[in-house]
């Protein structure tokens, strides 16, 4: 670093690092592009392993096109929704003070996003059912939290938008979703249920749901965020499961599955439950997993996610005086 006349020049450490070159490029008004290595996924022949590679870099190569303008519309929308709040008692305005977090950490945020996503194609088969279902964030082991099964507010709220947002992504895609999987599946010779669709909408909801926590939004506007990410990025994805769709059934990987999952609802079996399983599932009011039928009307879902959205920005909006 140097000081002169006034102008303070600092200089990186490591500029070579990948940090380093990401922060250059940033501050540059370039919009860094993430380094990734080509894609490893094998199968068991020639032509499966060719076919998980390209979907692997194709699924990627179109979020790393996705992603940038769709964090921008968010910024742009809580930015227009802030104007509708005035500040609070302390004078802040946290809608306002999320768009500017969001403006200032969206490459961050991004890169958190799709670093996730591409962590998960190192493990298609994780151990465990219910490869597809969101976890909602618990508390640190050992906290006060969790020894008195204490909540915040905030978090819970969180983690409610967090699964009602993925279930209502799920539904918006239903058909390309399971048509996707199952091809997927196929090339790892897997049953369907244990694949983990890395670009499957719960895995994108949850890592964006992440990647906004770890980069300063706070717990209370976070749903909003949430909101606006469905709205901006995964309602339009319906393209992007096309495109993946069409490669692989053109390359004969079951070229007619999306007519046959829609003339039967659903072509994913749930494992019969043993007896034990049975007593514990119900023990725990465990919720029936059998798929809804599809249906050409808004889901109720949507219906539900969006009041609880609209919910928590009327109380952010009361709470800071609303116009």
């Amino acid at each position: 670093s140097n000081v002169s006349k006034g102008a303070l020049t600092l200089g990186l450490m490591q500029p070579e690092s990948s940090l380093g070159s990401r922060f250059l490029k940033t501050v540059s008004g370039q919009t860094p592009a993430p380094g990734r290595a080509p894609s490893r996924l094998t199968s068991s022949s020639a032509q499966y392993t060719q076919l998980l590679r390209s979907f692997h870099q194709d699924a990627l190569n179109e979020l790393v096109t996705r992603l940038p303008p769709a964090l921008e519309r968010i910024q742009q929308d809580l930015l227009e929704l802030s104007t509708r709040s005035r500040a609070d008692a302390k004078g802040r305005n946290r809608l306002y003070e999320t768009a500017v977090t969001m403006r200032q950490r969206k490459d961050d945020i991004g890169f958190a996003v799709l670093d996730k996503i591409e962590s998960l194609f190192e493990e298609m088969v994780p151990a465990g059912a219910e490869a597809n279902r969101v976890t909602p964030n618990r508390a640190e082991p050992g906290s006060d939290q969790q020894g008195l099964g204490l909540v915040d507010l905030d978090e819970f709220e969180g983690n409610l938008a967090l699964n009602r947002w993925a279930s209502v992504a799920e539904e918006m895609h239903k058909v390309t979703l399971e048509a996707l999987l199952i091809r997927v599946a196929t090339l790892l010779e897997e049953e369907p249920l244990k694949v983990r669709l890395p670009v499957h909408t719960r895995q994108l909801c949850k890592a964006f749901q992440q990647a906004i926590d770890a980069n300063g939004i706070p717990a209370d506007t976070s749903p909003i965020v949430l909101e606006y990410f469905c709205e901006h990025l995964i309602r339009p994805l319906d393209s992007f499961y096309e495109s993946l769709n069409r490669h692989l059934g053109e390359n004969g990987i079951k070229p007619d599955l999306e007519e046959q999952i829609i003339a039967k609802g659903t072509l994913l079996q749930t494992p019969t439950l043993t007896k034990p399983e049975q007593t514990r599932a119900a023990s725990q009011d465990a919720e029936p997993v059998a798929k809804e039928p599809i249906s050409t009307q808004p889901p109720e879902k949507d219906r539900d996610a969006r009041a609880h959205a609209g919910h928590v920005a009327d109380r952010l909006t009361e709470e800071d005086g609303a116009y």
